[in-house]
């Protein structure tokens, strides 16, 4: 029960990407916590620097005027939340940065034994030839061994010839990072740890990535180490960042500091601003979500009786009451749509008599149910 908690925080990494809305279900939306309940995002991503996904702008947009502050974790979606969603938002850096390192540290240390020392260390998602071979290039450069860890233990395609490690604990994967001499990743949380633990790194980096360039950009754009970043061999060798090009890591945590300052004190404030909030005891949002989940509990009732149904007869082979039943379900599929417009037309900036118009609807797509 949410009822129980005083603030609902949603927490980072890439819960507003659009390609992924339809798969979370609306869950980092926070569309099942009531409207008077204090919620705010701290360092939520969007992924990318753009919003693609047309079905679930509008929707996006309704629930993300619900959170009482919004931070997000790239700069670019500061400028996207406002042009995109009417919402205003303020960039902060990724969580694991907020943490003491030796905290990190007790845990990398319980990770140590199947780790070695001093090596090249890999963690890598998409594991390519290409990208083997960028990391042999790495290791015959600095005469040194490579161990690798994959994203959960995902199959290598052919010609992935990295000595891995396979079933990883996250003790493991931090000792990794803490214990190599060089570190190589595709990784942006691969990236974070490099930085939190100074070590000498590159990154395999494609701008076309389907897991999002963008965050990438943003953490080496804000610590100064964009020339970290190699698309491929050749541009391992023109950078040369695993010999000569040695990060000054002074002038790195001098930025993350001013970040890690900035970041903190919007959590501060924004956990804060919670005793001063105006109190609302039961908003538009609340009775157009109680609405819409009570619909929603119509239809799933329905679907199941005429599935049920549709099974019988087709047992029966009554072709005519098949028929009718497809129609019903139909029928069933447009309400669906229908009680999906009204959640996103209240989430949209019309007058109050037209958002009580569509309130009503709601309640006429529920008094339409009860023929079943």
């Amino acid at each position: 029960k949410t009822d129980k908690c005083d603030v609902i925080i949603l927490g980072s990494d890439q819960l507003f990407r659009d390609r992924f809305q339809k798969g979370l279900s609306g869950l980092p939306l926070l569309d099942w916590v009531r409207d008077n309940q204090y919620k705010i995002a701290y360092g939520t991503s969007f992924g990318t620097d753009s919003f693609e996904n047309d079905e679930y702008r509008e929707r996006m947009r309704f629930f993300l005027k619900r959170f009482d502050r919004l931070s997000v974790r790239e700069i670019s979606g500061v400028s996207l939340a406002k042009e995109v969603f009417s919402v205003k938002a303020e960039a902060v850096l990724d969580p694991v940065f907020l943490c003491d390192r030796e905290h990190y540290d007790t845990l990398a240390e319980q990770g140590m034994i199947r780790v070695m020392k001093g090596q090249i260390g890999a963690y890598v998602l998409d594991a390519t030839p290409e990208r083997a071979k960028l990391i042999h290039t790495v290791s015959d450069r600095r005469d040194m061994d490579v161990q690798a860890i994959l994203e959960y233990d995902s199959s290598p395609t052919d010609g992935w010839d990295i000595p891995t490690l396979r079933e990883v604990k996250d003790e493991e994967w931090l000792a990794l990072i803490k214990s190599c001499d060089f570190f190589v990743t595709d990784s942006f949380h691969g990236v974070c740890f490099a930085i939190i633990y100074h070590k000498q790194f590159c990154v395999i980096y494609d701008e076309w990535q389907w897991r999002g360039s963008t965050r990438l950009e943003n953490i080496l754009e804000i610590t100064g180490l964009r020339d970290r970043c190699a698309r491929n061999v050749e541009e391992l060798e023109r950078h040369n960042c695993y010999t000569d090009l040695i990060i000054d890591y002074s002038e790195v945590d001098k930025r993350l500091n001013e970040w890690r300052t900035k970041s903190i004190k919007w959590l501060s404030e924004a956990l804060d601003y919670k005793d001063s909030r105006d109190y609302y005891p039961y908003g538009v949002h609340d009775f157009v979500l109680e609405r819409y989940a009570e619909t929603e509990g119509h239809i799933e009732k329905a679907e199941r009786r005429i599935n049920d149904q549709i099974n019988k007869q087709e047992r029966a082979m009554n072709a005519e009451v098949k028929k009718q039943n497809q129609e019903v379900l139909h029928l069933i599929k447009q309400i669906k749509e229908d009680s999906e417009d009204i959640l996103v037309a209240v989430g949209k900036e019309i007058p109050l008599k037209k958002k009580t118009n569509m309130l009503m609807c709601s309640l006429l797509i529920k008094k339409k149910f009860m023929i079943f």
